[in-house]
């Protein structure tokens, strides 16, 4: 009976033991974690144009990997984006052009389309209508710049301060519009071509990182973003949705 009690000892001993090392190495995990990111807000950026297809499955996977991390999330225009990051304001930015900034590292490009509505048609008897962002807008600034090479008088007949008004107006009918083919609706159309419109250039995806020492997760959220941009344009160039006119 003693030996038995003297075994049962030692065996709660042993399982002590085992316990308070599985505790200890688990506080040692959980510490690393912090200290690899916690006491740190992570300020991420994304065009409007990724936000409903990169930011998304970006931000699923950085969340499991650095679960204490605090993220800030600003979804913007190209150019201001771009700004905040040389402001210290974002660590990071994906963004589309601005290739020729300090700050830019480049992904891929994208190939810029003209878009309209279903129910839209061009009549070349009269001046062709045009939906857009404001005049900071780089798309808005190559659209006209093609126009006018092609001798192809233009008026805005819409202008709006984000993507979805300028989708909308798009829809609608009121005009037409340049842009990547990333996260087009379903409502609208595109083609390069377009009721014979100039055929547009390509523009690139650039990624623009802040210049102070980057910790680890800001590192990790950087690899994380490249990956998700090379996957969703394997070619390097973004590939034209299967939404033509007619």
């Amino acid at each position: 009976m003693a030996v038995c009690l003297y075994s049962g000892s030692w065996l709660i001993q042993k399982a002590r033991g085992f316990i308070n090392a599985l505790l200890i190495r688990t506080l040692s995990s959980l510490g690393h974690r912090s200290r690899s990111g916690s006491r740190r807000r992570v300020k991420l950026g994304f065009s409007q144009d990724f936000a409903e297809t990169v930011l998304p499955q970006a931000l699923s996977r950085f969340t499991k990997l650095y679960p204490l991390v605090q993220i800030e999330v600003r979804i913007d225009g190209n150019a201001a984006l771009v700004d905040a990051v040389e402001n210290g304001q974002l660590d990071l930015a994906l963004a589309i052009g601005h290739a020729h900034r300090q700050t830019a590292h480049l992904l891929s490009e994208v190939h810029l389309v003209w878009i309209a509505g279903h129910e839209f048609s061009r009549r070349k008897d009269q001046i062709l209508p045009l939906v857009a962002l404001g005049p900071q807008c780089m798309f808005r600034q190559q659209m006209l710049q093609a126009l006018d090479r092609a001798g192809i008088a233009w008026r805005i007949a819409a202008v709006s301060p984000s993507l979805t008004g300028l989708w909308a107006a798009a829809i609608a009918g009121l005009g037409v519009t340049v842009r990547g083919s990333i996260g087009l609706p379903a409502a609208l159309t595109a083609n390069a071509t377009m009721f014979d419109l100039p055929a547009m250039d390509s523009i690139p995806i650039t990624l623009h990182k802040a210049n102070h020492e980057e910790p680890g997760a800001v590192e990790r959220l950087t690899g994380i973003v490249c990956d998700l941009v090379k996957q969703t344009f394997p070619s390097g160039k973004a590939k034209l949705q299967s939404r033509h006119s007619g």
